[in-house]
This record gives C-alpha cells, sequence and structure tokens, in this order.
C-alpha cells in the first residue's frame, strides 16, 4: 500500500522518493523538539528513524524527562548501538521559538568525568521547521513541494553548493542555499528578526543557513558560509557541518535541510486532492 499511494502522488514524486532513498545508505532520526513558554523547557516529545520497518518511519521511545540534550543522547546512544554500521543524519524538528537554537541546549555534562559533550560537534545535525510538517491548514505547503521539487533536483546533481545572501550581495545568479545573514527569535529574544526572518521561511526554500546569534561580523559569517557550502554536495553536507563546527565563525551556523517528502505526520495531515495524506 505504501508503494500505490506514492504512485497516486504522480511520477514526479515516485521519483524524487526513489532518488532520496538510491544511493543513501545513511539512517535519518527525527525528533520532535517541544518549547514550554511557560517554564522556558525544551524536551524532546517524539523520535522517529527513517527508513525504519517497511522503509517508512518507525517510531522510536524517548526519554521522559531530563535535559533536552542528555534526552536527545539516550536516543542517539541506542540507534548507534542498533545499527552501527549506517551513518546517522541527526533532523531537529524545530519549533519557532527554537529555529536559532542556543548552542546550550545541545551541550551536556558529565559530572563524574568533567566532560562536556556538544552534540552538534559529534553528529551531523540539521534542522526542519516543525509548524510546516505540521501544517494542518495548509498555508505552506504546496509551495514547499514545488520550491523543493526544483531545488532539490538542481542541489542534488551538483558538485559543491551556491548560496544566495539576504540582505543581498552583488549580482545574483543560480543558487542552491538560501543564506541568511541574520538570526530568526530565539527563547531570550522571541520577536529578534520575527517578521523579516519568517517571511524568507515561508517562501518554501528546502535549503537554507542563518547564524544562531547575531554575527559579530556579518562580512566574515557570510564569507565563512559561502566558502564552506562551495566545497561540499548536499549528500556530504550534515556531515561537513559537523567537522566545520571547529571553525568558531561555523559554530554558529544553522542549516535547513527540509524536504516535504520525509514527512513523519504525514498521516496526521488532512487528505489531499490525490486522496492522499500529504506525502509519506
Amino acid at each position: 500500500s505504501a508503494m500505490r499511494s506514492h504512485e497516486a502522488l504522480g511520477p514526479a514524486y515516485a521519483s524524487v522518493l526513489s532518488k532520496l532513498s538510491k544511493d543513501d545508505d545513511r539512517l535519518y532520526l527525527l525528533l520532535d523538539i517541544d518549547w514550554e513558554p511557560n517554564t522556558k523547557m525544551a524536551s524532546l516529545k517524539k523520535a522517529w528513524i527513517f527508513p525504519g520497518l517497511d522503509g517508512l518511519f518507525e517510531s522510536r521511545e524517548v526519554p521522559g524527562s531530563g535535559e533536552l540534550a542528555d534526552q536527545i543522547n539516550t536516543v542517539v546512544q541506542r540507534i548507534l548501538e542498533a545499527y552501527p554500521e549506517r551513518p546517522l543524519v541527526i533532523e531537529l524538528l524545530s519549533p519557532n521559538e527554537l529555529l536559532s537554537m542556543p548552542a546550550e541546549l545541545l551541550k551536556m555534562v558529565d559530572p563524574e568525568i568533567e566532560i562536556s559533550t556538544w552534540l552538534e560537534a559529534e553528529h551531523p545535525v540539521t534542522l526542519r521547521w516543525k509548524a510546516r510538517l505540521q501544517d494542518k491548514n495548509n498555508r505552506y505547503r504546496g509551495t514547499w513541494a514545488q520550491k523543493a521539487h526544483a531545488a532539490y533536483d538542481q542541489a542534488e546533481s551538483a558538485k559543491s553548493l551556491a548560496c544566495q545572501w539576504r540582505p543581498p550581495v552583488g549580482a545574483e545568479g543560480k543558487y542552491h542555499v538560501l543564506a541568511l545573514t541574520f538570526p530568526g527569535p530565539s527563547p531570550a529574544q522571541p520577536v529578534r528578526n520575527k517578521a523579516s526572518f519568517f517571511s524568507e521561511l515561508v517562501k518554501g526554500e528546502p535549503f537554507m543557513c542563518w547564524p544562531r546569534n547575531e554575527p559579530a561580523d556579518a562580512n566574515k559569517f557570510r564569507q565563512a558560509s559561502t566558502e564552506f557550502f562551495s566545497k561540499v554536495s548536499l549528500k556530504r553536507l550534515p556531515s561537513a557541518l559537523c567537522d566545520g563546527r571547529s571553525d568558531p565563525i561555523l559554530s554558529d551556523l544553522v542549516v535547513l535541510i527540509d524536504l516535504p517528502q520525509r514527512n513523519p505526520y504525514s498521516n496526521e495531515l488532512p487528505l489531499t486532492e490525490t486522496g492522499q495524506r500529504g506525502t509519506t
């Protein structure tokens, strides 16, 4: 039935889905991150691996309590133990308040041996926009599907990735990554650049980046990021990002890789024109 539902979505989606899984031995760990505005607490709500059983989303248990980084690490360690041979990519399905997630939220300390671990430096971690994945009113999903389809085809075949900066710099040419020189809202600054940030997000670009904090030097951030993307292919991007964190400028780089085909909430969405629930 999974196969039939893909066929109903038309040959275009079928081809994208087969491309997504072909030549990709990576295991994706999708983590639903929750933000509680009253207590100002971030927590891990749900976790899935993809492709799991039947090549679809397989739900995994999450620890009921603890700091976010510890919760995530527990799940990550279990997955690495179960699939030691698969390269792991972690996708944080982030609420609006955590799209410029403070690095501290992903750091954990082992008090006994006094070792501090930053998950983003240890594992490939990318970000996704949870509100759009769960968009029951379908405000943005169509625009996103169309933009992502074209962008994925271009980026997937490119040997290196070109950035288009906002605010714009110089002449605008072909690009793969829509790049912002400014961060979005954060728990400490809930209205920081809110309108300008989300007006870029709703355009439906599946590949974006921005700084986690206001860069001390926007030009340096732009140059370092442009150079970073110019040396990687889309497939290598998550693991390269993990290595790139050792550069102090790139430690603040947030990368969104958000493809509509990989949506763990699709079965909760209303039926689409073809009688299917979004896309799996």
